[in-house]
């Protein structure tokens, strides 16, 4: 039986939240609560607030929040029902005594037990006589043995009847068990990978679903220079695989960037020169799978592909995807002096290789110097390259941004100010655009959602004597049409219609929470940044708990649990838009009515 949500409730609510954390880290009190030095990424100072009273902790830097249990499972990185266990063993909260912890069950167990039996033989291979000529060949690469034993790298034998030996004798696995592996060649019943460098893959849970295998110099030279597993939904399909990204995600949080490279070579070289943070692309296309993968971590992505025509041309296509899915990049600067980050390293060092890839440029100042350098530069070219890049632009730092005008305008002979504009007014139209698709349903979730958010009496007016509290009544209008064209979809705004949820009844809530709370602290953004994300916080993590606990969810609930983000966002935006407005308590009282009629 798995533990209920009532349980976990009960949980949250007995546990000392401080007790818990001071397990794992260092606390240190702070008026009525605690702070500390994040563990969820590269703090070098206490950004952690633990709220003992509510129960809760936030990072005010990265972003991490949530309750007792959300700690304990983020920092452990255990399953939910796993982390309610250890905030009991730790608090001495009893469990219930018919309960067992249900463990995540693949349904490709025993061929993942199969791929990770046939990694530890190749790595026991290597170390073999019979594998001195490849680890003589990693050696002469300049892996050393810590290195070939991070990534497990090993060595496919030239007997090919051997592995078959090993995992149906000695392991107990049938042929057709093998088979479906994928480790076997079509032609014969051995070893597919016969006189391979092998290179496990693995999943972003850390397991084994197949190998890349590097033929050595001593082959035939007509034989392909790598081997891949057979491509299968199920098991090895690449586009949800990126090499080394189980190991490289813990580091890219904690360091809030990943790196982006080509090869095996290439994530090994900057592995080799201190870089943990880099994956490596199995191919060049970047899928769906792969940026839902990189997007969750909530990283800045670094892209280093190879300096060659075709490394190149897919760093431009990946920029594109990127910036369509307004996911944070920057281009490091292309190599001049070689082809790759493998090379690179042979040729002048790991200091010098670690150095050079910090060298990073805009990826609007890439796309434009790629076409400079391909001759597709006139006019329209650059102004379709101007209209496709507004959101980057609009998230470059304003350094970038002065990099952007000079290199444009001292190209094209246009002023700064010229292409500024031309940047802001695409920006804009896009913009509109988005509102115009969104704007007929505007009426349903904003009007009619009114009815049942009244019967709550969540709106209140708020008394002349709180006049002082400067708080921005344009915030609540423009933060409408800031939802309208961050959050809501065509798509979304259907399922909302037809199941008849009243996702306005939410936003309203918060924001009259927020601004009667702001009453008392003043003016301060932070403050009142702080208040309305913990609001916002406390509901979608009461929903995550009960997702975790196998309890139903309303369809009002599935929609916030899936666009927390986009929330998150908005209100963020909403704090910081026209700060230099005064509230205007009357007019605010004046919507109140209105909307209650």
């Amino acid at each position: 039986m798995k533990l209920s949500f009532e349980f976990a409730r009960s949980v949250i609510l007995q546990a000392d939240i401080v007790q818990v954390i001071s397990t794992y880290i260092d606390v240190i009190k702070k008026g009525n609560n605690y702070v500390a030095v994040c563990p969820f990424h590269n703090d070098t100072r206490p950004s952690l607030s633990i709220s003992p009273q509510k129960g809760i902790y936030k990072c005010f830097s990265c972003g991490k929040g949530g309750n007792v249990i959300h700690f304990v499972q983020e920092y452990e990185k255990i399953s939910y029902q796993e982390a309610i266990v250890k905030v009991c063993n730790i608090c001495h909260i009893p469990l219930p005594k018919d309960f067992t912890i249900v463990k995540r069950v693949n349904p490709n167990q025993k061929l993942i037990d199969i791929l990770t039996k046939t990694r530890d033989y190749y790595i026991l291979n290597l170390k073999q006589p019979s594998g001195k000529v490849a680890l003589d060949y990693l050696h002469d690469r300049g892996l050393d043995d810590s290195i070939i034993d991070h990534f497990k790298i090993g060595y496919a034998p030239q007997d090919n009847k051997k592995l078959i030996q090993v995992l149906s004798v000695r392991q107990g696995f049938t042929h057709d068990e093998i088979t479906k592996a994928g480790v076997l060649s079509n032609q014969e019943f051995g070893d597919k990978f016969r006189n391979r460098i092998m290179f496990p893959i693995s999943n972003r849970f850390g397991e084994v679903v197949g190998f890349s295998g590097r033929k050595l110099s001593n082959a035939n030279e007509n034989d392909p220079k790598y081997i891949n597993s057979a491509d299968s939904k199920d098991l090895f399909d690449k586009s949800k695989l990126l090499y080394h990204f189980y190991e490289a995600s813990k580091v890219a949080v904690k360091e809030q960037v990943m790196y982006i490279v080509e090869g095996f070579m290439d994530c090994i070289a900057l592995y080799r020169a201190g870089i943990e943070n880099c994956v490596a692309l199995m191919g060049v296309n970047l899928s769906e799978q792969h940026m839902a993968m990189l997007k969750s971590l909530r990283v800045k992505l670094n892209l280093l592909l190879d300096s060659d025509n075709a490394g190149q041309g897919a760093m431009l296509n990946l920029i594109n995807k990127l910036d369509k899915a307004k996911i944070n990049c920057s281009v490091v600067k292309p190599y001049t002096e070689c082809k790759d980050s493998d090379e690179y390293i042979k040729k002048f060092g790991g200091d010098k290789l670690r150095e050079r890839v910090n060298q990073l440029v805009n990826p609007i100042i890439f796309k434009f110097d790629y076409m400079v350098n391909t001759g597709r530069s006139n006019s329209d070219q650059i102004e379709k390259l101007i209209s496709d890049s507004t959101n980057i632009y609009a998230m470059s730092s304003s350094l970038d941004k002065e990099q952007i005008l000079d290199r444009i305008s001292s190209y094209a002979g246009v002023s700064k100010k010229t292409i500024d504009n031309l940047f802001n007014n695409y920006n804009k139209k896009s913009a509109e655009i988005v509102e115009s698709k969104v704007n007929e349903f505007t009426d349903f979730i904003f009007v009619s959602s009114t009815e049942n958010f009244l019967k709550k009496d969540v709106l209140v007016t708020i008394p002349n004597s709180n006049a002082n509290s400067r708080i921005q009544m344009r915030k609540l209008k423009s933060g409408c049409n800031l939802l309208k064209t961050a959050l809501i979809s065509k798509e979304t705004v259907d399922r909302i219609r037809q199941d008849n949820v009243n996702f306005g009844c939410l936003f309203y809530k918060i924001i009259n929470s927020y601004i009667m709370e702001c009453s008392d602290i003043g003016s301060s953004n932070d403050k009142l940044s702080s208040i309305c994300l913990e609001k916002l916080e406390e509901v979608h993590n009461m929903i995550k708990s009960k997702k975790e606990s196998d309890e139903t969810l309303t369809v009002q609930e599935q929609f916030i649990l899936e666009n927390f983000e986009h929330l998150k966002q908005f209100f963020v935006e909403f704090i910081d838009y026209e700060s230099d407005t005064e509230f205007d308590i009357n007019q605010y009282n004046r919507l109140v009515n209105d909307i209650r009629k």
